[in-house]
């Protein structure tokens, strides 16, 4: 946009003290346009925020290029008449010469680099300018995470329970594998998942940098199936474009419903049978 003509603070505050004092004498209108003076501003920076975590951290680069306008009738278009401004090299933008009002702050989704999403959720931003004002908090952080992270692997018949993927045990079919968002310990709608197949492996494809909760859906787990691996819920630190193969559990489908047991008793005779007048011993500890 065309930038105004600059006028030095010192010459501001002579020209404000002179339009002050012709107002009180009634020789001048507050709304002649030589006695509205329109030196605030609002700017600052639009940032690529790595981490994704909305703050501006040390090492994060601004974005250059990108259109940052001031949408005056707030209908989410820019029209060529609203004043604009570009990032720099560095990220930085400024509107000068802005008069005391009401600003929307909006950008142009053209101009920002595709696959770069909004981390700082402050779209469109309102700002309230008041006179002389330089708003330097309108700043815009974009991730450039691909969200092309995964996390799998594979669930697994752990046959001799000891947790361990050995050879000769096979996967199981049809288990559901999620992320718990919310942390909830059930499957909500819209949380990612996957079901395992036939060889008992699953993938959950498409996501960005972020700790995630993974989680078996107990309800598709074969009836008498017991968790080997004790590893659920599974927290998972994803970087970006990681592919985490390491979600592996493992079940075991002994039910473990087996006993032993009978009788200790007072062998009389010494002949190791049990005879009919042979009488039990209470009280003995039998351990395996």
């Amino acid at each position: 946009m065309s930038k105004p003509i600059q006028v030095a603070r010192p010459v501001v505050r002579l020209m404000r003290l002179v339009a002050s004092l012709l107002l009180s004498m009634g020789l001048a209108s507050a709304t002649d346009a030589w006695a509205q003076l329109e030196d605030a501003s609002i700017g600052d920076y639009v940032w690529l925020d790595q981490d994704g975590d909305g703050v501006q951290d040390a090492g994060e680069t601004g974005i250059p290029g990108v259109i940052v306008y001031l949408d005056l009738d707030n209908n989410d278009i820019r029209h060529p008449h609203e004043p604009f401004a570009t990032t720099d090299a560095a990220g930085a933008y400024d509107f000068a010469g802005l008069a005391a009002g009401t600003y929307v702050v909006r950008l142009d989704g053209k101009t920002i680099p595709a696959g770069y999403d909004l981390t700082t959720a402050n779209v469109p931003l309102t700002v309230i300018l008041a006179e002389s004002q330089d708003y330097n908090d309108a700043d815009f952080g974009y991730d450039d995470d691909p969200e092309n992270a995964s996390i799998g692997d594979y669930v697994w018949l752990d046959q001799d329970a000891d947790g361990r993927q050995d050879a000769g045990e096979t996967g199981i079919s049809g288990i559901t594998i999620y992320l718990d968002l919310n942390d909830s310990g059930a499957l909500d709608p819209g949380e990612p998942l996957a079901t395992t197949d036939a060889a008992g492996a699953y993938d959950i494809t498409g996501l960005a940098v972020g700790i995630y909760s993974v989680r078996v859906d107990d309800t598709t787990i074969p009836d008498g199936y017991d968790l080997t691996t004790a590893n659920v819920p599974l927290t998972v630190n994803l970087a970006k474009s990681e592919d985490y193969n390491n979600a592996d559990f493992g079940f075991d489908d002994d039910p473990e419903n087996a006993t032993i047991g009978d009788y200790v008793w007072f062998d009389q005779n010494g002949d190791g049978i049990q005879d009919a007048s042979e009488t039990g011993l209470p009280a003995i500890t039998v351990y395996l």
